[in-house]
């Protein structure tokens, strides 16, 4: 709803006499040569202002009133002649905001200052275009970047996203979140490649690669489920979820141990408890064992 003072119908003589004395109705004003231009008071967005019943309101919506009445609720008054000072009748009618928007693009009047012409602008077109590159092509950090370029890892998003510069060249990255994207991220794209590649060709632990990145044992077991970092290839592997023994992304036990501790459950030497307080597992871990509900490839 259009935020503006109601204007009182009729309005009083002596407001009526100010009103038409500000009004200049000589030729030669506005684009045809025949507007009624304001002569009085303006806003700053060079609309013209009048004082009525104690109250500023647009010269050009008070015209309206007195030459063709009251103002429907919610409306603008907009110009068919584009001059914001006119205020002959048959120049203005009503509308809604997205009906005055859609005429002020329609007639080409919208201003549009984007990129280097901006006087606000702290980046070049060049700049987008590298930070896009180092972005999509050599996975660098947003918060990497925005130290580079001196601006905030919010812009830097939504530049590599193509939703601020769009007219910049460079590669855009997809607009929805990108896995390890995050500022706190400690991966790049070749980290997670090799995550993969090493553990299906070299049949390391999850426990090993989370020590060599750097990053937790639950982080290696997400990236090869590709519960996260999905859009970086790599080699296919076997979900972690259904990994078994020592391949495990939580694992505390080898296979090696697991004979043992059957062994000893089974010759009565130990509590569940004992065991579990042993080897560092939970005495339900080593039930589990025990009945073969984990572990189950180990004889």
């Amino acid at each position: 709803m259009v935020k503006a003072h109601p204007i009182r119908v009729p309005l009083e003589p002596k407001e009526l006499s100010r009103f038409w004395a500000r009004i200049d109705k000589t030729s030669g004003y506005g684009p045809d040569g025949c507007c009624w231009e304001w002569q009085g008071a303006t806003w700053p967005n060079g609309y013209g202002k009048l004082r009525v019943n104690g109250l500023n309101i647009g010269a050009h919506r008070v015209a309206y009133v007195i030459q063709r009445g009251p103002i429907p609720n919610g409306l603008c008054v907009c110009h068919h002649c584009d001059n914001r000072l006119c205020c002959r009748k048959d120049h203005l009618f009503t509308g809604t905001i997205a009906d005055n928007h859609a005429d002020m693009c329609r007639k080409g009047r919208q201003v549009v200052i984007r990129g280097e012409d901006n006087h606000a602008a702290k980046l070049t077109e060049a700049q987008v275009a590298e930070m896009r590159c180092r972005y999509v092509e050599d996975g660098d950090l947003t918060r990497v970047l925005a130290q580079a370029y001196g601006v905030d890892p919010g812009t830097v998003t939504r530049i590599v996203h193509g939703q601020k510069w769009k007219h910049a060249p460079g590669p855009i990255c997809s607009p929805y979140p990108r896995e390890g994207a995050h500022v706190s991220i400690k991966l790049t794209v070749h980290d997670v490649v090799a995550i993969r590649d090493i553990y299906a060709d070299r049949h390391v632990t999850q426990e090993q690669l989370a020590v060599q990145f750097g990053v937790s044992s639950a982080t290696i077991g997400d990236i090869l489920a590709r519960r996260t970092w999905r859009r970086v290839p790599g080699n296919v592997v076997k979900s972690p979820a259904h990994a078994a023994g020592s391949r495990g992304s939580c694992v505390k036990l080898t296979a090696i141990q697991i004979p043992g501790i059957r062994r000893e459950y089974a010759g009565g030497q130990s509590s569940l408890c004992a065991i579990g307080r042993k080897y560092g597992v939970t005495d339900g871990a080593i039930r589990k064992i025990i009945r073969r509900q984990t572990w189950s490839h180990v004889p």
